[in-house]
C-alpha cells in the first residue's frame, strides 16, 4: 500500500471495520519495511524503510502517548472517544 493509500485509510476511519482495515494496512506495510531493512541494513541504518520512524512497538506507543499529551487542552482532539481519534 502506498503512503497516499495509508493516509486515505486513516482519513476513512469512522468505525470498527475501517479502523481494523487501517491497522491491517499498517501491519502489511511495516512487514514489507522490515524485509527491506533486513535485505539492506546499511541503507536503513539511520532511518527506517518506507519512512517508518518507529521499528518497535514501544517507540510507536511512546510517540502516540506524546501526541496525546501534546494535544491536551485542544477542543478538537479526542474530546469524545471515537475510532477516528484512536486511529
Amino acid at each position: 500500500m502506498s503512503s497516499d493509500a495509508l493516509i486515505d485509510a486513516l482519513e476513512a476511519v469512522c468505525d470498527r471495520a475501517t479502523f481494523l482495515h487501517l491497522v491491517q494496512a499498517l501491519i502489511d506495510e511495516r512487514t514489507h519495511a522490515t524485509r527491506l531493512e533486513e535485505e539492506q541494513p546499511e541503507k536503513y541504518r539511520w532511518s527506517g524503510a518506507l519512512e517508518w520512524q518507529h521499528s518497535s512497538i514501544e517507540g510507536y506507543l511512546e510517540g502516540a502517548l506524546r501526541c496525546v499529551h501534546d494535544s491536551e487542552g485542544r477542543d478538537d482532539f479526542m474530546a469524545e472517544p471515537s475510532w477516528r481519534a484512536f486511529a
